[in-house]
């Protein structure tokens, strides 16, 4: 399961950041390589500061399934620091984990 990636995105302190993963499947065997699925099992998120401090850490069930492999998190950029900002997503599926990276970032 890959993210693909893309600019980072700009937020300013105060708005909500919706976090995004977008997992493909990447089984080359599956009648679905690199088709957007949904896991079988949870999608967790993390959130790193810019001083790389874990802000938050969210377990399953808080990431929203909008569209077919498509989740979404609504975080809460109020009084946060000005930076680039990590979220870390791990999502599971058929017993397997992959581990995504993003970046987006906090301006006045």
């Amino acid at each position: 399961m890959t993210n693909p990636r893309h600019k980072t995105i700009a937020f300013q302190v105060g708005e909500t950041v919706t976090l995004r993963a977008i997992i493909l499947d990447n089984d080359p065997e599956s009648s679905s390589f690199k088709d957007r699925i949904d896991v079988s099992g949870p999608v967790n998120v993390q959130v790193t500061d810019p001083d790389g401090t874990i802000d938050t850490t969210f377990a399953a069930g808080v990431m929203s399934n909008i569209g077919t492999g498509v989740y979404e998190f609504n975080f809460q950029s109020s009084g946060k620091d000005v930076g680039d900002w990590k979220n870390r997503y791990r999502a599971t599926h058929l017993g397997n984990f992959s581990i995504i990276d993003d970046v987006f970032r906090l301006e006045l």
